[in-house]
């Protein structure tokens, strides 16, 4: 009997540990646009800090990759502002699927591009899907 009432609460414990990690999912997305002399400044929010470490986060508008950002945290928020020079900015197609990596990818030979989805499916922690650019949400 003593045996089963134990399990019974490990079982418990189990599912409110369960159900609260489940509750708790990442959101990360954009912020703002905003228009700064000749960049434009692309802020990406997160509600959990973001990595700190050897790699950095890259920010892809189609193929083209913006390395160049600052990182910080308010309130346990996540913030990367990536720096777009304006002119690839004024390149970039509207519409261009927006993606962030945390690490740089190294493509397969053949491959030109890289497979966000298939990366994203296979490590949501290291790939995020931004949306999609609109150039018209752009502050100056």
């Amino acid at each position: 009997m003593k045996n089963k009432i134990i399990f019974s609460l490990l079982f418990v414990c189990f599912l409110c540990f369960a159900a609260a990690n489940a509750q708790e999912k990442v959101k990360t997305v954009i912020s703002y646009l905003k228009l700064n002399n000749k960049t434009v400044e692309l802020t990406v929010v997160s509600t959990k800090p973001f990595i700190v470490g050897g790699n950095m986060y890259i920010l892809y508008l189609g193929n083209k990759q913006i390395r160049l950002s600052r990182q910080s945290k308010k309130d346990g928020k996540g913030i990367i502002t990536f720096l777009i020079p304006l002119d690839d900015f004024k390149q970039a197609k509207d519409g261009v699927d927006i993606w962030m990596v945390y690490g740089d990818y190294i493509l397969d030979e053949g491959n030109t591009a890289i497979d966000f989805a298939a990366l994203y499916k296979e490590n949501p922690l290291t790939c995020w899907p931004l949306g999609k650019l609109k150039k018209k949400s752009l502050k100056k």
